[in-house]
């Protein structure tokens, strides 16, 4: 039975990478230890100094892979590698695992296709204290755009959005973010597998600050489920920063509702 589901996961892998060639769609994934990773973004940038940084990243987990020249045709991390060729992962708690010490290991093999990256990789990570571990296998990159050239001071590769939250203390983690910007409202919502949403409004240029969300005010929040939509009645709404420039906020709210659902730890970091 073990050797059949085996077979049955590695079918699934394959048929899977298969799809995103036969699309055309850009894909990050791997087995990270024996649980699959697919990324819901990944890009990339070649540095001035020629090093490639590639990254992929779901809601809550990130994978980065630099190397520094694109001349090999397989590049060596941890033991033995040259300076500056590294994978690093982090998890859902932000703890970083990298193969930047004397127990990584690991190989990656890249390839530039006009304004994208394909490859693969595989590797072992530690902790910086190295009392855990992470394996990548079957690392498969393929398509990942490029978005230009960044200089080492210009830090890393822009974050993807984040929408998280507790619903009675039970962890809500969208598969699907959207914003949108109407009438100087701004909209934030998160829709999860199980088909349940939520959202918040306020105003577009809000500034740094704690609000009160209300029902019908400036500042709203709502939780939908099949069952219907459960409007906040309180609650708060923090931002913590708005770069209306590069139209990008950050923030944290609770919130709760008359049918019973408490709203707590939400956290939100997007572009609009």
């Amino acid at each position: 039975m073990k050797n059949l589901l085996l077979l049955v996961f590695g079918f699934l892998l394959l048929t899977s990478c298969s799809q995103d060639i036969e699309d055309n769609s850009p894909a990050f994934q791997g087995v990270r230890d024996s649980i699959f990773f697919r990324s819901f973004s990944s890009s990339a940038v070649i540095n001035p100094n020629g090093s490639l940084a590639v990254r992929g990243a779901t809601d809550t987990e990130e994978v980065r892979i630099l190397i520094t020249s694109l001349n090999e045709s397989t590049v060596t991390l941890g033991q033995g590698a040259l300076p500056g060729n590294s994978a690093t992962y982090t998890n859902e708690f932000g703890t970083i695992f990298s193969t930047n010490n004397d127990n990584g290991s690991g190989e990656v093999s890249l390839e530039v296709n006009g304004s994208s990256v394909s490859g693969t990789f595989n590797f072992v990570a530690f902790t910086e204290n190295e009392t855990d571990t992470v394996t990548f296998s079957r690392g498969f990159i393929f398509g990942v755009p490029i978005f230009g050239e960044l200089d080492e001071d210009d830090g890393p590769l822009p974050e993807p959005d984040s929408f998280t939250a507790r619903v009675n203390t039970v962890p809500f983690v969208p598969s699907e973010i959207n914003t949108s910007v109407s009438s100087g409202v701004l909209a934030i919502a998160g829709t999860n597998d199980d088909d349940r949403t939520m959202s918040l409004t306020m105003p577009s240029d809000i500034a740094p600050g704690t609000y009160d969300i209300t029902a019908g005010g400036m500042f709203t929040a709502l939780f939908l489920t099949p069952d219907g939509v459960a409007n906040a009645t309180t609650g708060t709404l923090t931002i913590v920063s708005n770069n209306t420039t590069e139209q990008r906020v950050v923030g944290d709210f609770l919130f709760d509702t008359p049918n019973g659902f408490l709203i707590t730890d939400g956290e939100f970091d997007v572009s609009y």
